[in-house]
């Protein structure tokens, strides 16, 4: 059974009806943030990994947070779109474990909600530029975060309900792969939370489990309980992901990410990267920077 996450919401950032040609169509994608697609009419192609997921006319589709995945137009594609930030008090991930394309019929409710996220954040689509490099870099972020807090608050609390309902929707399917373990304690959480804030200290088990005032042993035992990880797993988990959004939205060179991260040296930094992503640190910002724009409304 998956556990209960403590105050799990979705924050958004821009929403949008584009209508898209073959120009679309960019490689290995990866974002700090979600994406949800539906689709109007036209066809393409998501690509995650060796899975291949066909747009279609009518269906809705998700991608969440740092899931590696390419896009292709067919031909013509008119969609709406979505993206999202995740923000968690308990740092867990609700798709921790299901970094994977999600697609589903589209029904009245979820239309409904779309609509109405369009019609609360009228000016959330993307406009000065395209370039997942480009859109990822905190300048460009903060802008859409201002953007959140100019519309009336109302609009806001409403368009995270709005969020969490169509988010929802795909965590109610068999696709989704729940999670063994039990309710998350608050010693876990608060572990986590320091983990989140202080990814480029020096983070042990041993000073986790004394500020939980716990003996090591049990603290790791609980932390994988509740995460499916064992502490220093899930840290470098959170490590990684913090730099793979550093390697796609700035220039600052390798070595000084992975001290930022929290590495002691280059070489485990390297070593931890390859077995989160799958590649090397150089080929993943190399790979980003080949793929061109990865909006381009028409």
């Amino acid at each position: 059974m998956l556990p209960r996450l403590p105050i799990t919401s979705f924050v958004l950032l821009n929403a949008d009806r584009v209508q898209l040609d073959k120009s679309w169509n960019y490689k290995n994608v990866s974002s700090s943030f979600y994406r949800i697609l539906y689709i109007r009419s036209g066809t393409g192609v998501l690509l995650s990994g060796r899975t291949k997921v066909e747009l279609e006319k009518g269906f809705i589709y998700l991608i969440p947070s740092f899931t590696t995945c390419s896009y292709r137009c067919n031909g013509t594609l008119d969609q709406t779109y979505l993206t999202f930030f995740e923000e968690s008090a308990g740092g867990l991930s609700v798709f921790r474990t299901n970094r994977k394309i999600f697609r589903i019929r589209a029904h009245p409710r979820q239309l409904g909600a779309l609509e109405r996220i369009l019609l609360l954040n009228p000016d959330s689509g993307i406009r000065s530029s395209f370039h997942p490099r480009v859109f990822e870099r905190e300048s460009v972020l903060g802008r859409f975060r201002n953007l959140s807090s100019s519309v009336p608050y109302s609009h806001f609390l409403e368009t995270c309900g709005l969020l969490v309902q169509l988010v929802s929707s795909f965590v109610g399917t068999s696709q989704f792969d729940s999670v063994a373990g039990g309710k998350i304690d608050s010693k876990t959480s608060a572990a986590i939370q320091y983990m989140q804030n202080n990814l480029a200290e020096e983070i042990t088990v041993a000073a986790l489990a004394a500020d939980a005032n716990q003996h090591p042993d049990h603290f790791s035992k609980c932390f994988l309980v509740a995460t499916g990880k064992r502490p220093l797993q899930f840290l470098n988990a959170l490590r990684t992901e913090h730099a793979q959004l550093l390697l796609a939205s700035t220039t600052v060179p390798i070595g000084d990410i992975a001290i930022e991260c929290g590495f002691d040296s280059l070489a485990y930094f390297a070593r931890v990267f390859r077995e989160q992503t799958g590649c090397a640190a150089r080929d993943y910002r190399k790979r980003i920077r080949e793929s061109d724009t990865y909006w381009n409304a028409q």
